[in-house]
Parts: structure tokens; sequence; C-alpha cells
């Protein structure tokens, strides 16, 4: 064989590996071409981008093979805390979608418990803000009565001072009043 022959036939198998598999629809090749970015970008910790790739297959390519995956892959990024694009509703409403699709009755069941943990989840986030509205309330009243019995300490402390002043002078009255009974006794 000569170099050119092998030349044409190193061409024909790399145009051959570009070429989409037989009866692979061009959606199919899309949502696996957004699959493969979103996985390298989640295995560079690029998580939004990572998240935005799945959800884009998620929403645009639901008859795909990888549709399942992506839905389950955005959900479990928005689910957890620690990611940047974190959010319970979005998590909550992809683990609703991978839950209605044609998957086992073990991940099904997976996705329902974690459905229904993001669910507790949001009713105790409601119920902590509440507790710090409360929280909150209650140290603007304290510190509205810390204030409050400062100033009546002040004013009570005034009053004992003005009695106190007052006694003197009733004291200095009474001791006048024993030494004038006093003189008319002598007299």
């Amino acid at each position: 064989m000569n170099a050119a022959a092998v030349g044409v036939i190193i061409c024909s198998l790399a145009l051959a590996s570009c070429a989409p598999p037989l009866g692979e629809s061009d959606a199919e090749i899309r949502a696996r071409r957004h699959m493969k970015l979103a996985e390298t970008f989640e295995a560079a910790d690029e998580l939004r981008e990572a998240a935005f790739e799945y959800t884009i297959v998620g929403e645009l390519y639901p008859g795909t093979n990888v549709h399942p995956a992506a839905v389950r892959k955005a959900a479990i990024l928005y689910a957890d805390p620690s990611t940047p694009v974190h959010s319970d509703s979005a998590a909550l409403f992809w683990f609703g979608v991978y839950s209605t699709l044609p998957i086992s009755s073990a991940e099904k069941e997976t996705a329902q418990t974690c459905m229904l943990l993001l669910q507790r989840v949001h009713a105790l986030r409601l119920e902590a803000d509440n507790y710090a509205a409360v929280n909150d309330t209650l140290r603007s009243t304290v510190a509205g009565n810390i204030g409050e019995m400062s100033s009546r300490a002040k004013r009570i402390q005034e009053l004992e001072a003005e009695l106190k002043q007052a006694n003197d002078e009733l004291q200095k009255l009474r001791e006048v009043d024993v030494e004038i009974g006093k003189k008319k006794v002598r007299k």
C-alpha cells in the first residue's frame, strides 16, 4: 500500500468517527454535546456553567437518551448548598421532572424523598425566619425597655435626692420648731 492510500484511509476513518452514528438524530447529537460540555464544566468545578448546560438539555432535549441524566444532575447541583447555584426551588422542580421520567422505581423513590426533604428544609427555613423575626422584635422591645428602665432609674434617683433634701429641710424645721417651743416654755 502506498502512502496516499494510507492517508485516504486515515482521513476516511477520522471523518467516520466525526459522523453521527446511524439513526442518531440531530437533537440527540446536540444534547450529547451539551452533556459533554456540562460534564467538562463540572469536572473543572465551574458549577454555574455545568448547571446551565444540564438545564439546557433538560429543557430543550426531553426525548434524548441523555435527558434523564441531565435532569438528575441539574437537580443535584441545585440541591447542594455548597454550590454557587444552590436553589431549593430549582432543585425541587428538577427532582419533580426527574420523578416523572421513565426511570427505575428506586430512582423515583429517591427523587421523591429528595423532594420531601427539600420541602421540609423550606418549611424549616420559614420557621427559622419567623423565629428570627420574633427574636428581632424581642430584642427591640428589650432595648426599648432597658432605655425606659434607665430613664426611670435616673428619675427615681432624682426623686430620692429631692426627697432627701425635703427630709433635711423638714428636719431643720422640726429643730426650729423645737427651739421655738422651748423658748415659749421658758417665758
